[in-house]
């Protein structure tokens, strides 16, 4: 991976590297939320990751085709090879990430649902 990945660490600038990229790969064993999902899915990136507690939520009806057994460096291999080796499929898994996170997951979609879930807060509090 020497010549064609780059470990990166915590950056601020995220989008830029994303917008650099081809695919994000992230095999960790666990994050709250995965954010840095949902930023590639925004990006209209394809995923190969490790399918542990948020990802699948995330990626949908897409999951399968990105993710793969915590753990399992061989299959992740494998998954990321299939992606990078056939730029259709690359380009159809993040065609499908950007329209999943424009449409689940939009600054508007997400204000909304904070919202509603306070107006109903608020009603079970006053009983109505």
């Amino acid at each position: 991976l020497e010549d064609r990945g780059h470990f990166a660490g915590g950056r601020p600038d995220g989008r830029e590297i994303l917008a650099a990229s081809s695919v994000l790969v992230r095999p960790t064993a666990w994050e709250g939320m995965p954010n840095v999902v949902l930023e590639a899915m925004a990006s209209g990136l394809p995923v190969a990751a490790s399918d542990v507690e948020g990802v699948r939520e995330l990626l949908g009806p897409g999951a399968d085709a990105q993710t793969v057994e915590y753990g399992n460096s061989h299959t992740l291999a494998d998954k990321l090879l299939t992606i990078m080796s056939d730029r259709q499929v690359a380009e159809r898994l993040g065609a499908e990430n950007r329209r999943r996170a424009e449409r689940h997951f939009s600054l508007e979609r997400m204000v909304g649902a904070y919202q509603d879930l306070r107006e109903s807060r608020i009603r079970e509090k006053s009983g109505v």
